[in-house]
């Protein structure tokens, strides 16, 4: 009878350990994700300052055009998450990148204009790290809250 009870027990914990570890591996995968997304933007923000500086005003349109595609993306992901955040940097907030870029492209020797957009972009990508920090430290807290002691 101990041992019946004992096994059952065993095996409680045995599945309870592996829901447990599912669970973390599933948050750590949606936080991988997470961060090769906005890798990905921050890539796209460095291709698109580079344009700007040669003047090469098609092609930074292009990459802009896929900076918003990529973070509207994230915007659905995010309404969709289960945790929201107040410190997520939503695609609209790319509104004055936009207007910049529409001053770039029809004056690009305007170096007024390629310092305003090297200004948004360092204020994107600080707003960025902030947000992809504080994601990391939500991350974690959620696991060390999952891990039985």
């Amino acid at each position: 009878m101990k041992k019946s009870l004992l096994k059952k027990s065993n095996i409680a914990i045995g599945i309870l350990a592996i829901t447990v570890i599912g669970f973390a591996y599933i948050l750590q995968e949606k936080f991988s994700r997470q961060q090769s997304d906005f890798a990905n933007i921050n890539k796209l923000l460095f291709v698109f300052s580079r344009q700007c500086n040669l003047e090469q005003v098609e092609e930074a349109i292009d990459t802009f055009l896929e900076i918003q595609q990529e973070w509207e993306r994230k915007d659905v992901l995010f309404s969709r998450s289960s945790s929201p955040t107040l410190d997520y940097y939503p695609s609209d907030s790319l509104k004055r990148l936009g207007e910049l870029l529409l001053v770039f492209s029809k004056s690009p020797t305007n170096k007024s204009a390629k310092i305003k957009i090297m200004q948004e972009i360092k204020s994107i990508n600080a707003k960025v790290d902030r947000f992809t920090l504080s994601s990391e430290k939500t991350s974690h807290t959620k696991q060390k809250k999952e891990e039985p002691r």
